[in-house]
C-alpha cells in the first residue's frame, strides 16, 4: 500500500521532470513544492551503486539546476541513508503524517459546493490566494495541475463571488489523494472543509474508490486531530525530509 500511495502521491503533484537513478527517484522542478524537486524511493530496491556515489550524484543534479538538495525519506529508502545524510550535514525538517480512511457508505453531497475539474483564471487565482502560493510560481503550479493523469475534481464554497474554503482530490487506482484543503480564517469552524471533503469522498465512492488518503505535518496537533474527527486513522508511515543548501 505504501508503495501504491507514493506512487499516486507523485501523479497527484507532477515534477517537471524526473531521473531514474539506480532506484532512487529525483524529481525536478521550478515549483517550491519540495515533494516535486527532492530524491524519492517509489520501493525498496537493491542498490548496484554505492550509497556515497549515488548521493554525489544527487547533490551535482540539483546544484547544476540552482536547487537546494532535498532527500524524502520513506521507510522505502535504503537502510544507512539518513546516517550518510546527517554526517554530510543535511538537517531534517517537516516530517509529514500519510493519514488514510477506507470508503464504504457514500456521505451526501453538498450542493453548496461547486465541483469543478478544470479551473478557469478565477477559480485557479481563488485557489491560489486561500492556499498562499506564491505569485512569481502560479503559472508553473498551473502548468503542474495540467500534467496530472488522474480524475482530480476541485471543491468551492463561496459567499457571494467570494471563494472562502477550497479542497482538491485526485482519483485512480483505487486511491483517492487529498490536497490543497484550506479555508479563509474569517469563516473557519463553521464546517466548510467537512462539506468539501463529504462531496469529494461522494465522488469517488461513485467512481469505485475504496480508500483516502492524505498527509500532513505531524507537528499540526490541529489539522491532525481534524482529520481523525472525519474518519482518518493512522499514520500508515511517515516521510521527512532532509536538507542541504
Amino acid at each position: 500500500m505504501i508503495e501504491l500511495i507514493e506512487k499516486h502521491s507523485f501523479q497527484s503533484l507532477p515534477s517537471e521532470g524526473e531521473e531514474d537513478y539506480d532506484g532512487w527517484l529525483l524529481r525536478k522542478s521550478r515549483h517550491l513544492a519540495k515533494r516535486a524537486n527532492s530524491v524519492n524511493f517509489p520501493g525498496r530496491v537493491k542498490s548496484q551503486i554505492s550509497l556515497p556515489d549515488k548521493i554525489d550524484h544527487c547533490e551535482a543534479v540539483y546544484r547544476s539546476l540552482n536547487q537546494p538538495v532535498v532527500f524524502r525519506m520513506t521507510k522505502l529508502a535504503d537502510d544507512g541513508l539518513v546516517e550518510l545524510l546527517k554526517d554530510r550535514g543535511y538537517r531534517s525538517l517537516d516530517e509529514t503524517s500519510i493519514l488514510t480512511r477506507e470508503l464504504e457508505t457514500a456521505p451526501s453531497a453538498d450542493p453548496t459546493v461547486v465541483l469543478t475539474s478544470q479551473l478557469d483564471d478565477k477559480q485557479f487565482a481563488d485557489l491560489c490566494l486561500l492556499t498562499n502560493k506564491p505569485v512569481d510560481k502560479a503559472r508553473i503550479y498551473q502548468e503542474n495541475l495540467k500534467r496530472i493523469p488522474h480524475k482530480t475534481l476541485f471543491g468551492f464554497i463561496y459567499d457571494g463571488d467570494k471563494a472562502i474554503a477550497v479542497g482538491m482530490a485526485t482519483y485512480g487506482d483505487g486511491l483517492m489523494g487529498l490536497f490543497e484543503f484550506a479555508t479563509d480564517p474569517y469563516y473557519q469552524r463553521q464546517g466548510l472543509a467537512t462539506r468539501i471533503l463529504n462531496t469529494l469522498v461522494n465522488q469517488g465512492i461513485q467512481n469505485g474508490i475504496s480508500t483516502a488518503y492524505l498527509q500532513v505535518v505531524t507537528k499540526n496537533e490541529k489539522g491532525t486531530g481534524f482529520w481523525q474527527t472525519q474518519g482518518f486513522s493512522g499514520p500508515l508511515y511517515n516521510y521527512i525530509y532532509y536538507l542541504k543548501r
